[in-house]
């Protein structure tokens, strides 16, 4: 696509969202920011799987190092207190539970924001839980701020998955493509939005302003890449 055409559509959703959402402008400038969580399954062999094995590996690695701190894992994203990795699995091992592997559904939190630089797409946190299919409450495994994390960044940019596009195994897809929120909610069927600027969306109920913004979010998403 067109980079003007681009930035015109860009321009074009900041003011349907200030209208939508009821935010102000500054300085005769459209500024708006939008917060969106997702849903994803990790299934088997899926890239959402490499990614979630990847980012195990790595955080075992980085522990080690003198930046570990700047990792921000959690068992839970209201608890308190970080964690390392390997106390977190042997909770859950003590809970009957397996390694860290056992994460089957992800929740990707997003902000979303249109100012002075132009369209701004970021990955603001990661929660893996198992969920169990409706014979008892989801289990935390893993929650991870990543708003601040260069840590993440550089890992997103420089880890992915061999043979990503067109299945030519001498490409290497980086996970930040791949969790480009356009290309998740057009390519992965099991995709829905679970909440929107923190207040959640029950996806039978799902309001046409919040589609309308999510639909234009997607596009300007894909577009911006």
């Amino acid at each position: 696509m067109h980079r003007s055409y681009v930035h015109q559509s860009i321009a074009v959703f900041a003011i349907a969202l200030l209208s939508l959402a009821g935010m102000q402008s500054v300085n005769a400038q459209a500024v708006w920011q939008q917060n969106i969580e997702i849903r994803v399954p990790v299934e088997r062999g899926s890239a959402i799987s490499a990614f979630r094995d990847a980012l195990i590996e790595e955080v075992r690695e980085q522990s080690e190092s003198e930046d570990a701190q700047e990792l921000a894992i959690k068992r839970r994203s209201r608890d308190q207190e970080t964690q390392d990795l390997s106390s977190i699995e042997s909770e859950l091992i003590s809970e009957g539970w397996g390694g860290l592997s056992i994460a089957n559904t992800l929740y990707i939190s997003y902000t979303f924001a249109e100012g002075r630089n132009g369209f701004r797409e970021q990955i603001t946190s990661v929660n893996f839980l198992r969920q169990q299919d409706g014979e008892g409450p989801d289990v935390p495994v893993f929650y991870m701020d990543t708003e601040n994390s260069q840590f993440f960044s550089n890992f997103i940019r420089r880890e992915g998955v061999q043979g990503g596009l067109g299945g030519n195994i001498a490409h290497q897809q980086p996970f930040r493509d791949i969790l480009l929120f356009g290309r998740l909610m057009r390519q992965q069927d099991q995709s829905i939005v679970t909440a929107v600027n923190g207040q959640a969306v029950n996806a039978d109920e799902v309001t046409l302003r919040t589609k309308q913004v999510v639909d234009r979010i997607i596009e300007i998403s894909l577009a911006s890449r």
